[in-house]
């Protein structure tokens, strides 16, 4: 049997803590500009509690349709879920779309896994997801609430703060963290210089210093020497150097300056 459509009105709707914790006021926009367009396509899905509704999914149509002083929203009414059902179901509409942030869907997932007792590779399987995505998303709540908050306002990229978690000295991933957030190192960069410093860590001699010539095209080329024969360490080495020129760069320094300066910091060394 087909799901009846009905027209629930807006006053009567909770709107209440969700997946989605943050709503682009220029997105509502956006769709309140579409919807009144060409109408609301898809109906909201709501369920009933005494008087009123919860949303189970569409807070953004319902939040449009608000915005352009409508009264009453397109609905498909739902049998009232339990809050861990609830939440499944927010998880698993959310999930697949591209703007839920990684923060918000790590903060959705542990809560998820609160509710039901849920290990990763369950939640992974109920959401169809992969395992290892729930290992990355989990482990960015394992940062400090300040590289948290860089997350959350795009400063920082999640695959960054993967390699961020896994840093365990305090001092130095709040350092990484503000090279990443000023664009002073990349994620490839971070992760080159964090198996560099495990390698270096755990007494395993390098390689060896190897040269490594990239040819680019058009004449040009860049060759550097590398403690290692990795990927990573190729890596490495060209982030401290593109850090170090942007640096030199601000301080107004020519070519053959930063070339010189940086000499004379090696043999100081």
């Amino acid at each position: 049997m087909k799901d009846e459509i009905v027209q629930v009105p807006l006053e009567k709707i909770d709107f209440r803590p969700q997946v989605r914790e943050v709503f682009d006021d220029q997105l509502i926009a956006g769709l309140a500009a579409n919807i009144e367009e060409i109408g609301q396509e898809y109906p909201v899905l709501l369920f009933k509690e005494g008087e009123r509704f919860g949303i189970e999914d569409g807070e953004r149509r319902c939040r449009a349709l608000k915005s352009l002083g409508r009264k009453t929203v397109a609905a498909i009414l739902k049998e009232k879920p339990s809050d861990a059902q609830l939440l499944l179901r927010q998880c698993s509409c959310d999930f697949q779309r591209q703007d839920l942030s990684p923060m918000e869907k790590a903060s959705a997932m542990e809560r998820l896994m609160k509710a039901t007792d849920w290990n990763g590779k369950e939640v992974a399987a109920r959401l169809g997801i992969l395992p290892s995505m729930v290992t990355r998303l989990l482990a960015l709540l394992t940062l400090p609430p300040e590289i948290r908050q860089a997350l959350r306002e795009g400063k920082i990229p999640a695959s960054a703060g993967y390699e961020l978690a896994k840093i365990q000295d305090a001092a130095v991933q709040a350092e990484m963290a503000g090279r990443l957030a000023a664009g002073r190192i990349t994620r490839d960069g971070l992760a080159g210089a964090r198996k560099a410093a495990k390698r270096s860590a755990t007494g395993k001699p390098p390689v060896g210093q190897k040269r490594v010539t990239a040819m680019l095209g058009d004449g040009r080329a860049v060759t550097v020497c590398c403690p290692g024969d990795t990927i990573d360490d190729f890596i490495a080495v060209l982030e401290e150097v593109l850090s170090k020129a942007r640096r030199g760069r601000s301080q107004g320094f020519a070519l053959d300056t930063l070339v010189r300066f940086l000499r004379d910091q090696s043999d100081a060394a």
